[in-house]
Protein backbone atom coordinates (compact mmCIF):
# COMPACT_ATOMS: atom_id res chain seq x y z
CA UNK A 1 0.00 0.00 0.00
CA UNK A 2 1.58 3.31 -0.83
CA UNK A 3 2.19 6.15 1.89
CA UNK A 4 -0.94 8.33 1.96
CA UNK A 5 0.26 12.07 1.35
CA UNK A 6 -1.87 12.95 4.85
CA UNK A 7 -2.69 16.17 6.38
CA UNK A 8 0.78 16.07 8.65
CA UNK A 9 2.98 15.20 6.05
CA UNK A 10 2.03 17.92 3.60
CA UNK A 11 1.87 20.46 6.94
CA UNK A 12 5.66 19.16 7.52
CA UNK A 13 6.73 19.69 3.62
CA UNK A 14 4.92 22.83 3.82
CA UNK A 15 7.42 24.18 6.48
CA UNK A 16 10.87 22.88 5.34
CA UNK A 17 13.23 24.48 7.45
CA UNK A 18 15.22 25.14 3.64
CA UNK A 19 12.55 28.10 3.15
CA UNK A 20 13.71 30.24 6.01
CA UNK A 21 16.25 31.51 7.92
CA UNK A 22 14.68 31.30 11.24
CA UNK A 23 13.46 28.75 13.21
CA UNK A 24 9.76 28.77 15.08
CA UNK A 25 10.24 25.55 17.23
CA UNK A 26 12.95 25.58 19.74
CA UNK A 27 14.40 27.71 22.19
CA UNK A 28 18.28 27.24 22.60
CA UNK A 29 19.42 26.62 25.75
CA UNK A 30 21.85 29.79 25.43
CA UNK A 31 19.13 32.25 24.87
CA UNK A 32 17.00 30.94 28.11
CA UNK A 33 20.32 31.89 29.73
CA UNK A 34 20.54 35.78 28.16
CA UNK A 35 16.83 36.06 29.35
CA UNK A 36 17.64 35.60 32.87
CA UNK A 37 20.72 37.56 32.30
CA UNK A 38 17.85 40.29 30.95
CA UNK A 39 15.73 39.87 34.13
CA UNK A 40 18.76 40.12 36.52
CA UNK A 41 20.09 43.29 34.74
CA UNK A 42 16.18 44.75 34.99
CA UNK A 43 16.12 44.29 38.82
CA UNK A 44 19.64 42.90 40.41
CA UNK A 45 20.66 46.50 41.14
CA UNK A 46 17.31 47.67 42.72
CA UNK A 47 16.95 45.62 46.47
CA UNK A 48 14.25 47.02 46.84
CA UNK A 49 12.46 45.50 43.46
CA UNK A 50 14.28 42.78 43.33
CA UNK A 51 12.52 40.20 45.95
CA UNK A 52 9.06 41.52 45.24
CA UNK A 53 9.64 41.37 40.88
CA UNK A 54 10.31 37.78 41.35
CA UNK A 55 7.53 37.21 43.52
CA UNK A 56 5.07 38.83 41.42
CA UNK A 57 6.69 37.07 37.88
CA UNK A 58 6.23 34.25 39.67
CA UNK A 59 2.34 34.61 40.82
CA UNK A 60 1.98 36.50 37.35
CA UNK A 61 2.96 33.11 35.58
CA UNK A 62 1.58 30.47 37.53
CA UNK A 63 -2.31 32.56 36.86
CA UNK A 64 -1.23 32.91 33.07
CA UNK A 65 0.33 29.86 32.37
CA UNK A 66 -1.11 27.54 35.01
CA UNK A 67 2.32 26.47 35.90
CA UNK A 68 1.08 25.05 39.98
CA UNK A 69 5.03 24.96 41.02
CA UNK A 70 5.64 28.51 41.07
CA UNK A 71 3.12 29.58 43.25
CA UNK A 72 5.57 28.58 46.14
CA UNK A 73 8.74 29.57 48.22
CA UNK A 74 11.55 30.23 46.47
CA UNK A 75 9.90 32.31 44.14
CA UNK A 76 13.35 33.43 42.56
CA UNK A 77 14.78 29.63 42.05
CA UNK A 78 11.23 27.94 41.18
CA UNK A 79 11.41 30.59 38.44
CA UNK A 80 14.92 30.11 37.32
CA UNK A 81 14.20 26.73 36.88
CA UNK A 82 11.15 26.82 34.69
CA UNK A 83 12.98 29.37 32.39
CA UNK A 84 16.29 27.09 32.46
CA UNK A 85 14.08 23.57 32.43
CA UNK A 86 10.81 23.10 32.05
CA UNK A 87 9.21 26.13 29.76
CA UNK A 88 8.14 25.01 26.10
CA UNK A 89 8.80 27.48 23.37
CA UNK A 90 5.39 28.88 23.69
CA UNK A 91 5.56 29.33 27.21
CA UNK A 92 9.22 31.36 27.01
CA UNK A 93 7.26 33.46 24.44
CA UNK A 94 4.54 34.21 26.88
CA UNK A 95 6.72 34.65 30.09
CA UNK A 96 8.65 37.76 27.62
CA UNK A 97 5.24 39.27 26.79
CA UNK A 98 4.36 39.05 30.98
CA UNK A 99 8.06 40.26 31.87
CA UNK A 100 7.79 43.44 29.92
CA UNK A 101 4.16 43.81 30.55
CA UNK A 102 5.16 43.76 34.62
CA UNK A 103 8.49 46.11 33.91
CA UNK A 104 5.87 48.83 32.31
CA UNK A 105 2.86 48.43 35.30
CA UNK A 106 6.63 48.96 37.44
CA UNK A 107 7.11 52.08 35.66
CA UNK A 108 4.45 53.34 35.74
CA UNK A 109 3.75 52.88 39.80
CA UNK A 110 7.28 54.50 39.99
CA UNK A 111 6.52 57.30 38.38
CA UNK A 112 3.42 58.03 40.14
CA UNK A 113 5.69 57.43 43.30
CA UNK A 114 8.06 59.97 41.93
CA UNK A 115 5.54 62.43 41.55
CA UNK A 116 4.60 62.87 45.21
CA UNK A 117 8.01 62.25 46.60
CA UNK A 118 10.57 63.76 43.77
CA UNK A 119 13.44 63.48 45.88
CA UNK A 120 13.42 59.52 45.27
CA UNK A 121 13.76 59.97 41.44
CA UNK A 122 17.50 58.67 41.22
CA UNK A 123 16.77 55.82 43.32
CA UNK A 124 15.03 54.59 40.42
CA UNK A 125 15.96 56.43 37.57
CA UNK A 126 18.83 53.82 35.98
CA UNK A 127 15.97 51.04 36.04
CA UNK A 128 13.54 53.75 34.55
CA UNK A 129 15.95 54.04 31.20
CA UNK A 130 16.51 49.75 31.11
CA UNK A 131 13.32 49.22 29.79
CA UNK A 132 14.08 50.06 25.77
CA UNK A 133 17.46 48.48 25.90
CA UNK A 134 16.21 45.33 27.71
CA UNK A 135 13.85 45.06 24.80
CA UNK A 136 16.63 45.83 22.28
CA UNK A 137 18.55 43.13 23.78
CA UNK A 138 16.13 40.44 23.68
CA UNK A 139 15.44 41.26 19.97
CA UNK A 140 19.23 40.67 19.91
CA UNK A 141 19.90 37.75 21.34
CA UNK A 142 16.45 36.29 19.54
CA UNK A 143 18.07 36.98 16.10
CA UNK A 144 21.44 35.79 16.58
CA UNK A 145 20.16 32.23 17.70
CA UNK A 146 17.90 32.33 14.35
CA UNK A 147 14.80 32.42 16.73
CA UNK A 148 12.10 33.54 14.27
CA UNK A 149 10.82 35.75 16.73
CA UNK A 150 10.52 39.76 17.91
CA UNK A 151 9.42 42.05 20.57
CA UNK A 152 7.48 44.61 18.70
CA UNK A 153 6.55 47.57 20.51
CA UNK A 154 4.27 45.87 23.19
CA UNK A 155 4.37 42.35 22.06
CA UNK A 156 6.11 39.28 20.66
CA UNK A 157 5.32 38.95 17.25
CA UNK A 158 6.84 35.99 14.43
CA UNK A 159 8.87 37.08 12.07
CA UNK A 160 7.43 35.58 9.06
CA UNK A 161 3.83 37.45 10.01
CA UNK A 162 5.62 40.68 8.80
CA UNK A 163 4.21 41.28 5.13
CA UNK A 164 7.80 41.71 3.71
CA UNK A 165 9.37 38.50 4.86
CA UNK A 166 6.73 36.57 4.09
CA UNK A 167 5.35 38.04 0.53
CA UNK A 168 9.63 38.97 -0.34
CA UNK A 169 11.83 36.99 2.01
CA UNK A 170 10.25 33.39 2.08
CA UNK A 171 9.07 33.11 -1.60
CA UNK A 172 13.00 33.75 -2.53
CA UNK A 173 14.42 31.01 0.15
CA UNK A 174 12.21 29.27 -1.54
CA UNK A 175 13.08 29.90 -4.99
CA UNK A 176 16.59 29.35 -4.34
CA UNK A 177 16.23 25.75 -3.31
CA UNK A 178 16.65 25.32 -6.47
CA UNK A 179 20.09 23.81 -6.93
CA UNK A 180 20.47 25.83 -9.84
CA UNK A 181 20.57 29.02 -7.67
CA UNK A 182 23.18 27.00 -4.81
CA UNK A 183 25.55 29.89 -5.01
CA UNK A 184 22.76 32.29 -4.80
CA UNK A 185 21.08 30.58 -2.27
CA UNK A 186 24.79 30.65 -0.26
CA UNK A 187 25.64 33.93 -0.38
CA UNK A 188 21.62 35.43 0.20
CA UNK A 189 21.69 32.84 3.44
CA UNK A 190 25.29 34.16 4.82
CA UNK A 191 23.28 38.05 3.89
CA UNK A 192 21.54 36.83 6.72
CA UNK A 193 23.44 35.57 9.25
CA UNK A 194 26.03 38.80 9.19
CA UNK A 195 22.40 40.76 9.64
CA UNK A 196 21.50 38.90 12.76
CA UNK A 197 25.23 39.16 14.05
CA UNK A 198 25.51 42.68 13.38
CA UNK A 199 27.94 43.02 10.80
CA UNK A 200 26.31 45.42 8.38
CA UNK A 201 29.56 45.70 6.02
CA UNK A 202 29.73 41.72 5.46
CA UNK A 203 26.18 41.62 5.17
CA UNK A 204 25.99 44.31 2.19
CA UNK A 205 28.77 42.79 0.57
CA UNK A 206 26.76 39.45 0.99
CA UNK A 207 23.93 40.75 -1.30
CA UNK A 208 25.71 42.43 -3.89
CA UNK A 209 27.57 38.64 -4.17
CA UNK A 210 24.06 36.85 -4.48
CA UNK A 211 22.65 39.84 -6.96
CA UNK A 212 26.05 39.18 -9.48
CA UNK A 213 25.77 35.42 -8.67
CA UNK A 214 22.05 35.77 -10.36
CA UNK A 215 22.65 37.69 -12.70
CA UNK A 216 26.13 35.25 -13.36
CA UNK A 217 23.79 32.13 -13.47
CA UNK A 218 20.97 33.29 -15.78
CA UNK A 219 23.61 34.82 -18.34
CA UNK A 220 25.56 31.18 -18.29
CA UNK A 221 21.92 29.02 -18.19
CA UNK A 222 21.73 30.85 -21.46
CA UNK A 223 24.82 31.18 -22.54
CA UNK A 224 25.66 34.81 -22.61
CA UNK A 225 28.87 35.12 -22.64
CA UNK A 226 30.32 37.75 -20.16
CA UNK A 227 34.19 39.25 -19.41
CA UNK A 228 35.63 37.69 -15.99
CA UNK A 229 35.53 40.42 -13.57
CA UNK A 230 32.14 41.81 -15.07
CA UNK A 231 30.38 43.70 -11.95
CA UNK A 232 26.69 43.81 -11.67
CA UNK A 233 26.11 46.95 -14.03
CA UNK A 234 27.95 45.40 -16.47
CA UNK A 235 25.60 42.25 -16.53
CA UNK A 236 22.57 44.15 -16.16
CA UNK A 237 23.82 46.04 -19.16
CA UNK A 238 24.28 42.55 -20.61
CA UNK A 239 20.79 40.86 -20.01
CA UNK A 240 19.35 44.39 -20.95
CA UNK A 241 20.90 43.93 -24.71
CA UNK A 242 19.96 40.58 -24.70
CA UNK A 243 16.04 41.12 -24.30
CA UNK A 244 15.51 39.82 -21.34
CA UNK A 245 13.65 42.39 -19.93
CA UNK A 246 10.41 41.68 -22.26
CA UNK A 247 7.50 43.77 -21.14
CA UNK A 248 6.99 46.50 -23.79
CA UNK A 249 7.62 49.48 -21.62
CA UNK A 250 10.21 50.79 -23.88
CA UNK A 251 12.33 53.92 -22.81
CA UNK A 252 9.87 54.04 -19.19
CA UNK A 253 11.53 50.89 -18.18
CA UNK A 254 15.33 51.54 -18.76
CA UNK A 255 14.29 53.77 -15.62
CA UNK A 256 13.82 50.20 -13.64
CA UNK A 257 16.81 49.00 -15.13
CA UNK A 258 19.17 52.03 -13.77
CA UNK A 259 17.08 51.32 -10.32
CA UNK A 260 18.40 47.68 -10.35
CA UNK A 261 22.18 48.94 -11.31
CA UNK A 262 22.19 51.65 -8.31
CA UNK A 263 20.39 50.19 -5.69
CA UNK A 264 22.34 46.73 -4.24
CA UNK A 265 25.50 47.36 -6.04
CA UNK A 266 25.87 50.82 -5.21
CA UNK A 267 24.91 50.34 -1.76
CA UNK A 268 28.14 47.91 -1.94
CA UNK A 269 30.17 50.40 -2.65
CA UNK A 270 29.18 52.76 -0.76
CA UNK A 271 28.53 50.58 2.69
CA UNK A 272 30.74 47.85 2.18
CA UNK A 273 33.65 47.86 -0.72
CA UNK A 274 36.67 46.68 -0.42
CA UNK A 275 40.17 48.59 0.74
CA UNK A 276 37.32 50.78 3.60
CA UNK A 277 39.41 51.72 6.61
CA UNK A 278 39.35 49.31 9.33
CA UNK A 279 38.64 52.22 12.10
CA UNK A 280 35.60 53.02 9.83
CA UNK A 281 32.43 52.96 11.60
CA UNK A 282 29.97 50.32 11.12
CA UNK A 283 27.14 51.35 9.12
CA UNK A 284 23.35 51.29 10.73
CA UNK A 285 21.98 47.85 11.17
CA UNK A 286 18.79 48.89 8.93
CA UNK A 287 21.18 49.38 5.78
CA UNK A 288 21.46 45.94 6.47
CA UNK A 289 17.73 45.22 6.68
CA UNK A 290 17.16 47.25 3.38
CA UNK A 291 19.68 45.24 1.29
CA UNK A 292 18.36 42.08 2.28
CA UNK A 293 14.67 43.29 1.26
CA UNK A 294 16.04 45.03 -1.60
CA UNK A 295 18.29 42.08 -2.68
CA UNK A 296 15.36 39.39 -2.40
CA UNK A 297 13.17 41.58 -4.36
CA UNK A 298 15.79 41.81 -7.72
CA UNK A 299 16.39 38.05 -7.42
CA UNK A 300 13.10 37.53 -7.59
CA UNK A 301 12.47 39.96 -10.85
CA UNK A 302 15.23 38.96 -12.38
CA UNK A 303 13.99 35.43 -11.96
CA UNK A 304 10.31 36.19 -13.43
CA UNK A 305 11.73 38.44 -16.30
CA UNK A 306 14.45 35.44 -16.79
CA UNK A 307 11.30 32.42 -16.88
CA UNK A 308 9.22 35.01 -19.08
CA UNK A 309 12.14 35.59 -21.33
CA UNK A 310 12.23 31.57 -21.69
CA UNK A 311 8.68 31.06 -22.23
CA UNK A 312 8.70 33.77 -24.57
CA UNK A 313 11.42 32.31 -26.70
CA UNK A 314 10.54 28.81 -26.63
Amino acid sequence: MAVANIYSRRLRASQSKGDDVYQYDTVPDKLRTQLLCIMDELFGSHSSLIEQAWQDLCKIVAKECGIRKLRVFPYQSSLVDYIEKDADLLEILDFCDLLFIYVRDVIESINKWCERNPFEIEQYAVFLRMYHPAIEELNTYFKESALGYEYNKTEIIRIDSQHIHKEIIKPVLQLLGDERFLKVDVEYRLAHQHYRNKLVKDCVVSCNRAFESMLKIICKLEGWEYQSGARASDLITLVRGKNLFRDGMAKNFDCFVTTLKNGVPALRNECGGHGEDSEQPEQPLFIAQYLLNLTASNVMFLYKAWEQYIQTKS
